[in-house]
């Protein structure tokens, strides 16, 4: 079974750099949803994404 879900760019902490992971990429979507009276950017970009089952702990630990 794979890994489904989606990765929201401006939730990545800088210098996050996500590699050695191989994501299947089903959509980019961008789309003013963000609060900025609270901070966040207007604009958030979602990449809809599908990884392979052995890349899970690679991913999380990238995505900490």
């Amino acid at each position: 079974m794979a890994l489904i879900g989606t990765l929201i760019a401006e939730s990545l902490r800088p210098p996050a750099v996500l590699e050695d992971v191989v994501l299947m990429v089903h959509k980019i979507a961008r789309a003013d949803v963000g609060d900025v009276y609270v901070g966040q950017p207007l604009t958030w970009t979602f990449h809809d994404f599908e990884a392979a089952d052995e890349d899970a702990d690679r991913l999380a630990a990238a995505l900490e």
